[in-house]
């Protein structure tokens, strides 16, 4: 069947459209950049032309869920938007895309699954792999991703290509090491040759981003300038060993937080502390307030409710929520039991990267005459060293209100910038979003 396959390029930005040139065959393809440059966006909107094309793709990411709520999403609704759905059959079950009326398809995996890594096979040919897209590329282990590589072998119609997707973080990533370390000008670079092309995207390129997006993106370069370089700007950190820089302490008024809404988080302990963090969210400035603290050391439950109750008392608090870490859900019940209203806060894989991710882009005021510990702890929360360097994991110990003010905030943190739980977030990295159009799901051939 011939099939003649037009793509409006106005769909995806100019600093993209080499993804449509049908000669373009770099073998290695490094899409680094910052947030909402549109890089994750664009290869979705391309890829249905190139299983229609005939090619057979292989597109991983670390985590099966994510994968399933970014980039097969984000096809799906490339295919429903560009009128094609009747060109395709799509499993969801299975996370396949195939063409009707070629041999492409696309097989999604993810690489925490080992096993169906190593069995990947084409779904509707006898032909190898010869693409391979990998969706955040800095979450992906070096082993991963030789072994993506591999299922590509064997004959294929067309020349093998890997796209690797990523917002960088350190400069101690084997990414960088293996492909930037050598380079005169490693964040902005635009290097290419035959074998390799280094693609540099931020923000600036993205000429459909909402005005208020951009807001966001600026409103970091006051409140923490090395943030807004990698997160925004798309440069390789080089992280200091402190985490938080953009805080003060001063004494917070009353009548400055009393009109914003409030946050609870409780981080329970026995043998460590028992820290609750009272904070209020200026959402539109970008601002916490960290106004009050309970600090207990070996201590019951009913000292903690006796605390909370005077808390409560003393602050005019009534049906503000207390969010408390669950690692042993008893003593949340308890709180319930006694009248305050409480839930669970988040916690799982990714949820402390996410949560500085989220705290390093607001600035945070601590009252210095109700809040000494948060202050002792915040002035000292810092990474954890590999031979003498930072790496993206704060160490452990005196850090019991720096998790209260996360659980606090768990709601937030779970639902800023289209952030997936179960995900290993980067420290620097927010997730692309596809969410942005509020486009329909695509109808779909169910499996």
């Amino acid at each position: 069947m011939s099939l003649e396959i037009k793509f409006d390029k106005n769909l995806i930005n100019r600093k993209f459209r080499f993804l449509l040139d049908p000669k373009y065959d770099r073998p290695l393809t490094i899409m680094k950049g910052g947030s909402s440059s549109s890089k994750s966006y664009s290869i979705s909107q391309v890829i249905p032309t190139w299983i229609l094309q005939g090619r057979n793709i292989i597109i991983a990411r670390e985590s099966g869920d994510t994968i399933r709520r970014t980039i097969f999403l984000g096809i799906r609704k490339a295919i429903s938007r560009q009128g094609l759905d009747h060109l395709f059959t799509i499993r969801l079950t299975q996370m396949t895309i195939q063409s009707r009326v070629s041999q492409g398809c696309a097989v999604f995996v993810a690489t925490s699954d080992e096993e169906k890594m190593k069995s990947l096979e084409p779904a509707s040919s006898a032909r190898a792999f010869d693409t391979c897209i990998m969706e955040e590329a800095s979450e992906i282990s070096f082993a991963s991703q030789m072994q993506l590589m591999l299922r590509m072998r064997g004959k294929s119609a067309f020349p093998k290509r890997t796209f690797m997707l990523l917002n960088p973080i350190s400069r101690e990533h084997h990414i960088f090491k293996k492909y930037y370390a050598h380079l005169p000008d490693p964040d902005n670079t635009g290097y290419i040759d035959d074998r390799i092309h280094l693609h540099h995207s931020t923000y600036l390129d993205n000429a459909y981003l909402d005005q208020s997006e951009i807001n966001v993106l600026l409103s970091m370069k006051e409140i923490s300038p090395r943030h807004y370089d990698v997160y925004a700007l798309g440069k390789w950190g080089t992280m200091s060993h402190t985490i938080y820089s953009n805080w003060e302490e001063r004494e917070i008024p009353e009548e400055e937080i009393a009109h914003l809404p409030k946050r609870i988080g409780l981080d329970f302990g026995y043998v460590d502390a028992t820290a609750c963090n009272f904070m209020a969210y200026d959402k539109e400035n970008r601002t916490i307030y960290v106004y009050d603290e309970i600090h207990l050391e070996k201590s019951s439950s009913d000292d903690l409710l006796r605390e909370l109750d005077i808390k409560y008392s003393q602050l005019g608090l009534s049906v503000e929520r207390i969010l408390y870490d669950w690692a042993d859900p008893r003593y949340g019940e308890l709180i319930s039991e006694a009248g305050f209203p409480a839930d669970k806060g988040w916690k799982g894989s990714g949820s402390i990267l996410a949560g500085i991710n989220f705290f390093q882009t607001h600035k945070i005021v601590i009252d210095k005459r109700k809040c000494r510990h948060t202050l002792a702890e915040i002035s000292c929360y810092s990474w954890k060293e590999v031979s003498g360097q930072p790496i993206d994991e704060p160490k452990g110990g005196n850090d019991h209100h720096m998790d209260a003010m996360r659980m606090g905030f768990s709601n937030e943190i779970r639902g800023s910038k289209g952030v997936k739980w179960g995900d290993k977030k980067a420290l620097f990295k927010p997730t692309d979003k596809f969410n942005i159009f509020g486009d329909p799901l695509p109808k779909t051939v169910k499996s």
